[in-house]
């Protein structure tokens, strides 16, 4: 049977998160009889892959977005020594017909899909690896230009476009029988320097086809993190992929309209059988006291299915929750269902507090403010927490703009809410327009250098603020939200006058925190 190096190639925290296409396939991989062995660099010394970048979490935490936890027990994970040679010890041991790394997931967070591949390439950069060994990657980065993937990366000799785990079936069955792997579907490889890119298969439709998901390939430590301040187990999971929306800052779009050329079942739902059996199992087998679930758009399920689904899980599983979602699909139907199934926390796009930037710049579905107000109103009715994401630093967005966002959020009182830098990932419509209108400098225009993060700032060129002002709104945005509307332009304008910062936040935080008492 052949032998397969899973590289899990996660540093964007200190704690751990699973990739659920690399655990699918890992599953069916492991059912068939290869053998599979996984390279996870969370709890190692993994600072050289961050480069410039902040930890994204960590970050999250000191920006007062999340609660405090105590960080020391992750650190405390961490095992010394040269993150590359512990890599290169693993392949000499191993001997793998194949390593892999980077997978395609209409779940994962655009952070998350991206610097899985840059942080692979890295590692398989300072690394021997034997000719007899293959290196495939995938995911939606390497889906959006093949070619340049494979030239800038001579240790690649494949990249899968598209869904995985299946694909995954027959390059094992051609390493196992010592065949060639150039006419497996949705391959890409160079032969005399010219691209051949081999037919994709269709849609992994249903969803019930793949085997229940095992998650023991993972370090058993990788299921603590923080919630709410608490240590926790907890682990990612799906229950649906795919979403319709047309979000221009998203992957989705891309993955849909130009990968799978507009597919009519791009979203798919598994079953309520398989939820409950799968569920309950990772439930027992890593003793899960909640769970995330990254689908997309978690609330594009039906109202009379979901409605189904709460009975039965609540009865069989019965096991808290964390969701994303969507202000147009949380109908008060829905947050009823999720309230009784046991979901405890929501969160939800919120992106922009302008209707033009959401309308006409990132094209979310529409919604009006007062219904997103009325819908963080319906899910703590029901106990439901909210998380409000909020994105700044979008193309032609001006300070007002900015201050619709955090007066939307200072109104309709999230249980928390976040902020992000707008970042131009590879195979989005807004990075290509920012290229165009040259926001967005054209040495960007494939993603080398693309490396800031999230939470690490902005690479676009606005005309409508300075790099400055955009890095006080986020870095101040919590402080905004607290601070009276009235005040909020006097706070813009003393937080610029650096020696004032410290002091203003030691001001605002012992005002915070009596008004919360």
């Amino acid at each position: 049977m052949a032998k397969i190096l899973f590289i899990h190639p996660y540093v964007e925290s200190s704690f751990g998160r699973q990739s659920i296409p690399l655990a699918l396939t890992y599953s069916i991989l492991k059912k068939q009889g290869h053998h599979c062995e996984i390279f996870d660099t969370t709890f190692l010394d993994n600072a050289i892959l961050l480069e410039n970048r902040p930890n994204h979490d960590e970050e999250l935490q000191k920006k007062k977005f999340f609660k405090e936890w105590d960080n020391d027990i992750f650190i405390k994970y961490k095992k010394k020594g040269d993150i590359f040679s512990l890599l290169q010890k693993k392949i000499d041991e191993c001997k793998p017909d194949l390593i892999t790394f980077s997978f395609w997931g209409s779940h994962l967070h655009a952070e998350g899909e991206y610097y899985s591949y840059h942080n692979g390439v890295q590692l398989i950069n300072n690394v021997v690896i034997n000719k007899e060994s293959k290196v495939v990657v995938g995911g939606t980065i390497p889906s959006s230009d093949p070619k340049k993937v494979l030239e800038q990366n001579p240790k690649i000799d494949y990249v899968l476009k598209g869904e995985p785990e299946l694909v995954y079936v027959d390059i094992a069955k051609n390493l196992d029988q010592r065949k060639s792997l150039n006419s497996i579907d949705n391959l890409n490889y160079l032969e005399n320097d010219k691209l051949v890119s081999n037919k994709l298969r269709l849609l992994i439709d249903p969803l019930d086809q793949i085997p229940d998901v095992k998650m023991d390939i993972f370090d058993d430590r990788s299921f603590n993190r923080p919630f709410n301040g608490n240590i926790v187990r907890m682990l990612d999971f799906e229950l649906s992929r795919g979403c319709w929306y047309k979000c221009t800052f998203c992957l989705s779009p891309f993955q849909r309209e130009t990968t799978y050329n507009k597919a009519k079942n791009f979203r798919r739902e598994k079953g309520i059988e398989k939820i409950i059996r799968e569920i309950s199992s990772l439930k027992k087998n890593h003793k899960l006291e909640f769970i995330r679930y990254q689908d997309e758009s978690f609330n594009s399920i039906k109202e009379e299915k979901l409605k189904d689904l709460a009975k039965e899980y609540k009865e069989k599983v019965d096991l808290p929750f964390i969701i994303e979602a969507t202000v147009n699909t949380s109908t008060e139907n829905r947050i009823k269902y999720l309230a009784e199934m046991g979901c405890v926390q929501v969160g939800l796009g919120i992106e922009s507090g302008s209707e033009r930037v959401r309308d006409e710049i990132i094209i979310k579905p529409k919604f009006k403010n007062k219904q997103a107000i009325e819908v963080i109103n319906c899910y703590k009715k029901h106990k439901i927490g909210v998380t409000a994401y909020n994105i700044i630093g979008f193309p032609t967005e001006t300070k007002d703009e900015i201050f619709e966002t955090i007066d939307l959020n200072r109104r309709s009182k999230p249980s928390r809410f976040t902020v992000s830098f707008f970042q131009p990932w590879e195979g989005t419509a807004l990075k290509k327009k920012s290229v165009e209108e040259g926001f967005l400098d054209k040495k960007y225009e494939y993603d080398d250098g693309l490396n800031l993060g999230q939470q690490g700032g902005s690479l676009l060129k606005l005309n409508t603020m300075t790099s400055e002002e955009l890095n006080n709104f986020h870095d101040f945005f919590y402080y905004f939200v607290h601070t009276p509307k009235k005040l909020e332009k006097i706070l813009f304008f003393l937080i610029k006058i650096r020696l004032l910062k410290k002091f203003i936040i030691n001001i605002l935080d012992y005002f915070i925190k009596k008004k919360n008492r």
